[in-house]
């Protein structure tokens, strides 16, 4: 996902964001080694979190957050470690930058 990719590099440097990607459906098409070993070594770690939620999966970090099977989902933990927003379906690097912003801006301005 290259352009997610060149999203994440925007983010890399700041304290105030840490993300990560949890993978499910192992080997399809990649199995989360082979991920790795094409990835670029500045992406944060991948979490191969078993069966996701549509293919049946249970007790997941998935499930935590939702209880329907669209994919992909967007997850916005504060500093507080509160969910500050999520999202099941796509959403543009826009709308994720927005939020991001959002957040930095409320931890900056409740300091």
């Amino acid at each position: 996902m290259p352009v997610a990719d060149e999203l994440i590099f925007d983010y890399l440097d700041n304290s105030n964001v840490m993300i990560l990607n949890v993978m499910y459906d192992e080997y399809q098409p990649y199995s989360c080694l082979s991920w790795a070993n094409h990835g670029n070594s500045d992406i944060p770690i991948m979490i191969n979190d078993g069966v996701s939620l549509g293919q049946g999966g249970e007790h997941s970090l998935e499930s935590l957050f939702f209880n329907d099977i669209t994919m992909p989902k967007h997850i916005f933990i504060n500093h507080e470690l509160n969910v500050f927003y999520k999202e099941a379906g796509s959403m543009s690097n826009t709308e994720v930058e927005e939020i991001i912003y959002e957040m930095i801006e409320l931890k900056e301005n409740s300091q």
